[in-house]
């Protein structure tokens, strides 16, 4: 057997933990909701109840956030194309609607939008992947002992022209085909 083999072999096992790990990570805590924006009609499911109209969810808790240490009222932009800073489109916009934290809304590609663009910093936007997101930590003071991190609030939405992995991987194996046929010439 040539090193190549065992190279190729270690490469693949690497590739499979990094998709599969993200995948099997979970959390301490269960999700108290997740808003899901993957068609025209948003969703939300968890512990509670999802009011919905059209691409407006508002869902409303039970038990309320307040019931978590380190809850703040909190409006969070979801961006496009990976902004973070500056001026940014904003997608969707996920808040909480009272002090009671009883309330979650998330609005999701508003023509009507007061917002189409957001003043952005790491505290107030994130940038908008297509997969499962753990946007916790925006809506709760970290520096509060017991304040979840992650775990507790998530979304899902759509984004426009994103590769599949199954397309990644292929142009990653005929790379490294390509490499291996160069080196093969060489020797």
């Amino acid at each position: 057997m040539s090193r190549g083999r065992p190279c190729l072999l270690f490469l693949a096992l690497c590739l499979v933990l990094a998709w599969v790990a993200p995948v099997s990570a979970g959390g301490s805590l269960s999700p108290l909701v997740i808003f899901h924006d993957l068609t025209d009609e948003v969703t939300a499911t968890g512990t509670g109840t999802a009011s919905v109209s059209g691409e407006l969810v508002v869902f409303t808790l039970n038990p309320p956030l307040p019931s978590l240490p380190g809850f703040h009222l909190e409006t969070l932009f979801i961006t496009e194309g990976g902004c973070l800073s500056g001026s940014c489109p904003v997608s969707d916009r996920l808040a909480t609607l009272d002090d009671e934290g009883v309330n979650i809304g998330f609005a999701s590609d508003v023509d009507f939008s007061p917002f189409p663009n957001a003043n952005c910093t790491p505290f107030n936007c994130v940038a908008e992947t297509g997969g499962l997101q753990d946007v916790t930590a925006f809506f709760f003071f970290q520096t509060v002992p017991g304040a979840p991190s992650s775990g507790v609030i998530f979304f899902e939405s759509d984004v426009e022209a994103r590769v599949p992995a199954p397309a990644t991987l292929l142009l990653l194996g005929l790379g490294l085909l390509a490499l291996r046929r160069i080196r093969h010439r060489r020797v």
